[in-house]
């Protein structure tokens, strides 16, 4: 892994008491309060990463986005469009119709 990844530091899971590994992978990334934000108002049709580009010049930094609103798990439940009122209230993910909601965009790195 990159030195500078953002998962440099996260810890791999660890071998159960029979010294299997259930999940090769890396264990959560503690999230932290993002230093300095703004309130952003979330338009019809809307992508993190179009929101990265306006906000930071740089399409690939979405998740800086994500990670300052630590009440989303992945980046599309922050910006998904439901066609139908109905299909809204049957997404198996439960996820929310985010336009016109507020998200948080951090100003600094964390």
């Amino acid at each position: 892994m990159a030195r500078r990844s953002r998962y440099a530091d996260v810890k791999l899971f660890e071998p159960d008491a029979l010294g299997r590994v259930i999940f090769k992978g890396l264990l959560a990334r503690p999230i932290t309060p993002a230093p300095g934000a703004v309130e952003h108002s979330v338009v019809a049709g809307e992508r993190l990463d179009q929101m990265s580009l306006g906000y930071f010049n740089d399409d690939r930094r979405w998740w800086r986005i994500l990670d300052a609103n630590v009440g989303f798990l992945c980046g599309t439940d922050m910006t998904i469009e439901f066609p139908t009122r109905e299909a809204e209230l049957n997404d198996p993910f439960e996820r929310v119709h985010m336009v016109g909601r507020t998200v948080v965009v951090p100003t600094k790195e964390s």
